[in-house]
């Protein structure tokens, strides 16, 4: 391959390389920057590394492709669950653009928690457990459980009866 005469320029190439990486997974893009980063290389050039040290390993051959890049690179817009603000993940599972936001949410949930336990009342009516059309009071079900218990078809309400040199 010949190169080519035209003059390209580290920024081109690295928004060349940012559209490519848009398309792997978030911590990919994260590990190529950060390794740009420490060598204080043009992002382009790690990317490009990395590529050709696949080429020498002999392993491009042995490729792995997206099944939704058949359909064409899609960008979800995320939303920060807080505020609102559209925001670009760092990991798996954000639901906030920021910390702030993360904690503020968790606060205001706690507070909830709290006023909701503050403000229960403690004489509520006794839950009920449906058992086909009866319903039993769960105060009651000990010793429901235990005329349940009674009713079997051995009529014994401790230890079963186990025959001698079984």
């Amino acid at each position: 391959m010949q190169p080519t005469t035209d003059v390209i320029n580290d920024e081109e190439l690295n928004k060349a390389t940012d559209l490519l990486m848009s398309c792997l997974p978030d911590h990919a893009e994260e590990l190529v920057h950060e390794l740009a980063k420490d060598y204080q290389l043009p992002y382009w050039q790690v990317f490009a590394g990395v590529v050709y040290a696949a080429h020498l390993q002999g392993s491009m051959s042995g490729f792995t492709t997206e099944p939704a890049w058949a359909e064409g690179v899609k960008h979800y817009i995320y939303r920060c669950k807080q505020c609102g603000q559209e925001f670009k993940p760092t990991h798996v599972g954000q639901l906030y653009c920021t910390t702030l936001c993360g904690n503020t949410a968790t606060e205001q949930v706690a507070t909830y928690i709290e006023l909701k336990v503050a403000t229960n009342d403690k004489h509520e009516p006794t839950p009920t457990i449906t058992n086909g059309a009866e319903s039993i009071a769960s105060d009651d079900f000990a010793s429901r459980l235990s005329a349940l218990t009674k009713k079997t078809d051995s009529g014994w309400t401790g230890q079963p009866d186990i025959p001698v040199g079984a």
